[in-house]
């Protein structure tokens, strides 16, 4: 078995694994816990299928008269992390029988889910700050629009990206396929947020019964998390995350963090909204939405009589993942290697502040 791809060049899609005529290609976790296609030679046949689909490359050409709006949907919003705005988006397809697709957290894992009714749209709210497990959601797609099913999809930029490639190699009809992305960050390891769950138990000598990312206890721009049924607040995640140092290394050489956008609508945090439109703000969450295409402009006609917007524009939404990739530290190196010698809590408390210490139960006082 060998790696057709280094780190840097796969964002872990699985367009290949599913293109391979032969089954040669097998998703294995690397040893910072990431998903990577490996090629089984003995299977091979040198086609060059995986590397005709690969995505990770964004056309050069540009997104023409891209609209922008800040959005509230008021209901919504201490359920989601933003505005609320997918919220709205994702009920209005289901009402008209479509199929969504997002990202659900399943024994703390994040992985690609497909729901059908809003009861099941709760699983799919929400930010999770992890690397989101594929699996075979792009043959489910591909089954949904082979029966005419009108389908939204998103995630992160590379996987949209990922399935729009796969679905053109396997010359599948999209006219009935919608797609949103996410303003990206970089998506962390899964396998040290697996043992940052496993130290907090740990810690509390109790068992993590569920997390949120980023949790509005203590309004929209605080970011936390809660754990343990006693609700306890912790940044110790938020600091490792936003260190840099556990993001796929194909994150730092990211083509998709510009304005230039592969999906229908682009939904994110509206960051510095304050500044432009403080009578809007709230300090309890707004949506970023920017309009790529006709089909963009559908989805937000849909919604417009539900929520609450205001048109903005391109430079006053803009934020550094929208400008850039996250930037590679120069002690990434460093935390790796002291992972692997000394282990998960040594390396985050050397690099990333860590301190259980700071945690505390919250109270409704606060």
């Amino acid at each position: 078995m060998i790696s057709y791809k280094t780190d840097s060049e796969c964002c872990g899609c699985t367009a290949c694994l599913h293109v391979c005529p032969k089954s040669a290609i097998s998703m294995k976790e690397s040893s910072e816990g990431f998903l990577m296609p490996e090629i089984d030679e003995l299977l091979c046949i040198d086609c060059g299928r995986c590397q005709k689909v690969c995505e990770f490359k964004i056309d050069n050409k540009k997104t023409n008269n891209q609209t922008v709006f800040a959005v509230k949907k008021k209901e919504q919003r201490m359920e989601s992390q933003s505005g609320g705005v997918f919220s709205a988006i994702a009920e209005n397809f289901l009402d008209l029988g479509a199929v969504v697709y997002g990202v659900a957290m399943n024994n703390f894992d994040a992985v690609y889910t497909r729901i059908t009714n809003t009861d099941e749209l709760k699983n799919l709210k929400g930010s999770k700050y992890v690397q989101v497990i594929v699996g075979d959601i792009y043959l489910d797609v591909e089954k949904d629009l082979g029966k005419n099913k009108t389908v939204l999809f998103g995630g992160t930029p590379c996987h949209v990206d990922g399935l729009l490639h796969y679905l053109k190699h396997k010359e599948v009809e999209t006219s009935l396929l919608f797609t949103y992305d996410l303003v990206c960050h970089g998506v962390p390891s899964p396998r040290l947020f697996k043992e940052y769950i496993e130290l907090t138990e740990f810690e509390y000598n109790s068992k993590v019964s569920d997390f949120n990312f980023r949790d509005k206890i203590l309004k929209w721009h605080g970011t936390t998390m809660i754990v343990n049924d006693e609700k306890v607040i912790s940044e110790n995640y938020a600091r490792m995350y936003l260190s840099d140092l556990c993001l796929r290394n194909s994150c730092y050489n990211c083509k998709y963090a510009a304005t230039n956008r592969i999906s229908d609508i682009t939904l994110g945090d509206f960051w510095g909204i304050e500044k432009f439109y403080p009578k809007f703000d709230d300090n309890k969450g707004c949506s970023l939405v920017i309009i790529n295409t006709e089909k963009g402009k559908k989805i937000f006609e849909d919604i417009k009589s539900s929520i609450e917007y205001i048109e903005s524009s391109l430079e006053e939404c803009k934020q550094p993942n929208l400008m850039h990739s996250s930037n590679k530290p120069d002690n990434r190196d460093d935390f790796w290697k002291d992972y692997y010698e000394h282990g998960f809590k040594f390396s985050i408390s050397k690099y990333c502040d860590y301190n259980v210490n700071k945690d505390y139960v919250y109270s409704s006082k606060i």
